[in-house]
């Protein structure tokens, strides 16, 4: 018997967790990226929200050394298992402790991301891949750190880790299957760096509100 796509998704794919990656040292922001404020509440806790709203669970990603900073209280945790492996290791690290479940992935230094594109990325979300990520136009690749990564994943993160590249998530999405998905809100996805980019981008959503 023939079943539609839809259908097959919702019955394989595998529970759907979020996590915020907040890991970094921020060495070029010159603070805690985690800890800086462009809404109503610091970044860490704006972006569990997000995730929060679309997801079976919610964790942020960190340092062991981060446990008891005031920017990941009251929030679950899930330490770094993997020193020095950037993003590569906070996703590696989640995927080891919960192996079963789907990541939605976000970088805490995105701060126009948004309930409405988390959920067409999610809408669009094919769990017969490996991963399901926006495909970026002005650089021609899929986006790894606003994006949802499958079981299936795993293997390859683990060789890129052993690895010991630069750049892992981008590593891992040059070797697996990604289902992309095209869109033109780039702006959305854009991550902050440096101080003075966030201080635009903080009187920017002055402005908006």
């Amino acid at each position: 018997m023939k079943m539609g796509f839809r259908k097959f998704k919702s019955i394989c794919a595998a529970p759907l967790y979020g996590l915020v990656l907040c890991g970094g040292r921020s060495a070029r922001m010159g603070r805690a990226k985690a800890a800086l404020r462009y809404h109503d509440e610091i970044q860490s806790h704006h972006c569990y929200s997000l995730l929060s709203s679309v997801c079976e669970r919610t964790f942020v990603s960190i340092r062991a050394t981060q446990r008891s900073h005031a920017a990941f209280r009251y929030l679950e945790q899930i330490h770094d298992a993997f020193p020095g492996k950037g993003p590569l290791n906070g996703l590696l690290s989640a995927m080891t402790s919960f192996p079963k479940a789907a990541w939605l992935v976000i970088a805490c230094d995105m701060p126009f991301l948004n309930i409405p594109l988390l959920e067409e990325l999610i809408a669009f979300r094919d769990p017969t891949k490996d991963a399901t990520a926006f495909s970026i136009a002005e650089c021609n690749f899929p986006e790894p750190l606003c994006s949802i990564y499958e079981p299936g994943i795993l293997p390859a993160l683990q060789k890129t880790a052993r690895a010991s590249r630069a750049n892992g998530l981008r590593h891992v999405f040059m070797d697996a299957d990604i289902h992309c998905i095209s869109s033109v809100r780039s702006e959305e996805l854009r991550n902050l760096n440096s101080y003075e980019e966030y201080r635009v981008a903080k009187q920017s959503f002055r402005r908006v509100a």
